[in-house]
């Protein structure tokens, strides 16, 4: 028998298959140094869709942009006719065979400013009919034959309306009530429910009016002459006629219905009184009526916390969550243009009271700054949470215009104060940071700081000369 070891053909055959072998391992192992490189650009491998340059990659994406303009054309008609969109985004992506979200938008972006040149025309009608906008001209047109309404607003109109709104808000259209011409006025596009006119004009409050919404909320109307006596039908009778003498602009939507008058409201459940307006009491789907209810728990201990600092002092019954034009000696000073963002009727101070000290009046307000007036994260969760208890749904930029226009509120309301101190009035804000055993002393402190009168309590000087 031969010796394969020592037979020199099989020999030579077992140093090629070891060279060859030696070879292959060295490439596997990251020897590639001997392997000669290809002829080829070093970041192709890179990417995704291949070499960019080569005739085959071109190819290919000229076939993709064109099926792409296609479907653009098809969306454009189709919206234009319906208002409803036509594809998605993952539609074209799947018809088009591109994988990337960010290059579909980008070459869908150069088609849409190939057809209307303007960058940002394009830009608009991208997002109407593929992006964020999801309200069309036809939706709002349908919503307002639906409520009986003629939208005025043309489609040229509609279309500068969204080039030149922020969409930090709704827009507004301008209507007219299909019944009569004559009632024509504008509108936010999602709160379209039918002429107002009509609603006022047909709808007349009455005194049985009052005592059923107040009997289904759980509330007692009281007279304003006494907390201890229910409203009267001559009272009310009486305030009626006040109401009418005092809406009489025939421009001011109030003027058309007495659902608007303001009242007085005792809340059952806790006792505390308040006032509001018939329709905010009419209106309101949950119990968010009583302002001491459904305020936090914070901010009542922050309420509890001034009648202590002012016990024995106040000449007026502490008011809560009470309407800033009703405490002013002279209401119309907010009609000037630094005062507009708290001129309305719906800009309220937490808590007010008239007090007494050494024969001089001091008119306090106080506010209780919860997080929510520091940071916009605390607004977002505390806003958005009551909101969407009573149905209401809006965008984070929504909520951030919100924010922003509570904090020109919270300003306005400091300067209305300085400008008012010659008056007697001054404003002590309670920030939420301070505990609650400390919150009567800090308010008498800032009292102290503000007016330099210090009241005669037993406990007070201890508090200023030893402060904690």
């Amino acid at each position: 028998m031969s010796n394969k070891k020592n037979d020199p053909d099989d020999l030579y055959c077992r140093k090629g298959k070891r060279k060859k072998l030696n070879n292959t391992c060295n490439f596997y192992m990251g020897r590639i140094d001997k392997v000669p490189s290809p002829n080829i650009d070093p970041n192709v491998g890179r990417r995704k869709g291949g070499d960019r340059k080569s005739d085959s990659y071109i190819r290919s994406t000229k076939a993709k942009m064109n099926k792409l303009r296609r479907l653009i054309y098809r969306q454009l008609q189709h919206y234009s006719k319906t208002g409803e969109r036509l594809y998605s985004s993952g539609d074209l992506m799947s018809e088009t065979g591109w994988f990337s979200v960010n290059t579909l938008r980008k070459y869908t972006l150069i088609i849409f400013q190939d057809i209307f040149k303007d960058p940002n025309n394009a830009k608009l009608v991208y997002d109407m009919t593929f992006g964020k906008i999801r309200i069309s001209y036809h939706n709002i047109r349908k919503a307002c034959f639906d409520s009986g309404l003629i939208l005025k607003t043309t489609s040229t109109q509609w279309f500068e309306l969204l080039k030149n709104n922020d969409l930090t808000h709704a827009p507004v259209v301008n209507v007219r009530c299909e019944e009569n011409d004559g009632h024509e006025f504008s509108i936010r596009i999602d709160h379209i429910e039918g002429c107002r006119y009509c609603y006022y004009e047909t709808l007349e409050l009455n005194y049985q009016n009052v005592l059923q919404l107040a009997s289904c909320r759980d509330l007692q109307a009281i007279s304003f002459k006494d907390d201890t006596k229910p409203l009267t039908k001559t009272e009310f009778n009486d305030l009626l006629e006040v109401y009418k003498v005092e809406n009489q602009d025939p421009d001011n939507y109030k003027s058309e219905s007495n659902i608007y008058i303001n009242l007085r409201w005792r809340h059952l459940d806790c006792g505390f009184i308040f006032e509001r307006a018939y329709n905010v009491i009419q209106r309101t789907k949950v119990k968010q009526y009583c302002p001491k209810c459904y305020s936090s728990i914070d901010q009542q201990q922050t309420f509890e916390a001034f009648q202590e600092a002012f016990q024995g002092y106040s000449s007026s019954s502490f008011v809560y969550d009470f309407q800033l034009s009703r405490i002013l000696p002279n209401p119309t000073i907010l009609l000037r243009a630094n005062y507009e963002s708290i001129r309305y009727p719906n800009v309220h101070l937490d808590m007010f009271c008239v007090v007494i000290i050494n024969s001089q009046e001091f008119r306090i307000g106080v506010e209780h700054q919860g997080p929510q007036h520091y940071s916009f994260e605390d607004f977002l969760r505390l806003v958005r949470v009551r909101d969407e208890e009573r149905g209401i749904y809006k965008t984070d930029a929504e909520y951030k215009f919100d924010w922003e226009q509570q904090l020109e509120r919270d300003k306005a309301k400091v300067e209305l104060f300085k400008e008012l101190k010659k008056d007697g009035y001054y404003l002590i804000h309670v920030p939420y940071s301070i505990s609650v055993p400390k919150r009567a002393e800090f308010i008498l402190q800032e009292f102290i700081r503000q007016t330099g009168k210090i009241p005669g309590q037993s406990n007070i000087l201890g508090w200023v000369l030893d402060p904690k």
